[in-house]
């Protein structure tokens, strides 16, 4: 079963390949995340050597779909991820406010998925937990940022970048 991490942009970031996503992936500090994780520094080094993004499918109403690899004990272990942009991204935002809000939110997130332009959808398992989730969560992070929006842990937590301390809101 997949823990999903949304993030909805309402600035479009414009094209991205698989290149430039991984390099949001690699902007973070991979070595910390792990020492966060309680793995030994030697394997955030070899994770950050491991990663890599590559992308999966085009097109079947998504922008692009990636394959995130991490694990330098299992190259061929992955996170996938979508992107949705313009219309289908508008789309998830709307479904988002129809599931994940009851007015009880701050104005904020009605705001942001009312708008939303860009979104990202990374389903992590539990075999990701927590290393590979926060990878995500970072990268999320990173793109919420830069498409000036929010990011959803979950379907119950709202994180607003750069805040990386407390989320916005729980539901």
């Amino acid at each position: 079963m997949a823990y999903w991490i949304n993030v909805y942009g309402t600035r479009s970031l414009g094209p991205l390949s698989a290149g430039d996503l991984e390099k949001v992936v690699t902007r973070h500090d991979i070595i910390d995340i792990a020492e966060w994780c309680d793995l030994p520094e030697e394997y955030g080094r070899a994770a950050s050597r491991a990663i890599r993004v590559e992308e999966a499918i085009r097109g079947e109403g998504a922008d692009g779909v990636f394959h995130l690899h991490y694990k330098p004990d299992d190259p061929d272990w992955w996170i996938r991820f979508a992107r949705h942009t313009g219309d289908e991204a508008r789309e998830w935002g709307r479904i988002a406010i129809a599931e994940k809000t009851d007015g009880t939110e701050p104005a904020r997130i009605r705001a942001v998925l009312s708008a939303t332009e860009d979104y990202f959808a990374f389903a992590v398992s539990g075999a990701d937990h927590p290393f590979g989730r926060l990878i995500c969560w970072y990268t999320a992070m990173d793109l919420a940022e830069r498409g000036e929006g929010l990011v959803c842990m979950g379907g119950h937590e709202w994180w607003q970048p750069p805040d990386h301390t407390d989320p916005l809101f729980r539901c």
